[in-house]
């Protein structure tokens, strides 16, 4: 049935929706985790190089952890006279010295009705723009190509829906009352978008 067609195909964008958003919200954890354990690594190296001697393994750790966070984003680092890292995640600070801030997503709705997917800072809640890693894909199919995917099947649920009801409520339907009567101007689809026409 053709209804029922609209109906599934729109549930299946809406769990797209909640399953990305899951992701992200993982990925955002994994960030945290990962700038926290470098903050970490270089408050340990700065202690163990005041003698003058390279720290080379906890060095080879902290690499390690850059590798990983870069796999999410853009990641440009700048070593300090301390030794330690200052990172930046796709343009932000996410690391200082033997500071962290930790980053969240949040699901919000622009004013297109569209709902959108963001990154922002826990503590202030100012956001940033992510495009590139795992994470910058996970949000440009959330935020682009899953609106023009519900988008396009509304349009076409709606267009197929006033169509029809325009020339079945100008036609006559089966006497109906006492006496019976002809009626007209009955729809024969209802509902606003794919998710609600029956």
């Amino acid at each position: 049935q053709l209804t029922s067609a609209f109906n599934r195909v729109y549930q299946q964008i809406n769990n797209s929706r909640a399953q990305i958003t899951q992701e992200v919200n993982a990925a955002s954890n994994k960030i945290n985790q990962l700038t926290t354990q470098i903050s970490d690594m270089n408050r340990k190296i700065s202690y163990s190089e005041v003698g003058g001697e390279q720290a080379n393994d906890l060095r080879d750790k902290r690499d390690l952890l850059i590798d990983q966070l870069s796999e999410y984003g853009k990641v440009n680092f700048v070593e300090s006279s301390q030794g330690m890292y200052n990172v930046t995640f796709e343009g932000v600070t996410l690391v200082a010295g033997a500071l962290s801030s930790d980053i969240e997503a949040n699901d919000f709705t622009n004013s297109m009705g569209e709902r959108q997917l963001q990154i922002q800072f826990k503590e202030s809640e100012q956001s940033f723009v992510v495009t590139s890693g795992r994470m910058g894909s996970m949000l440009k199919h959330y935020n682009e190509y899953l609106p023009e995917q519900m988008n396009k099947l509304n349009t076409l649920a709606e267009t197929i829906s006033t169509e029809v009801n325009k020339i079945h409520a100008a036609s006559y339907g089966l006497p109906q009352g006492t006496p019976p009567a002809a009626s007209t101007g009955i729809n024969f689809f209802s509902g606003i978008d794919a998710g609600t026409i029956k």
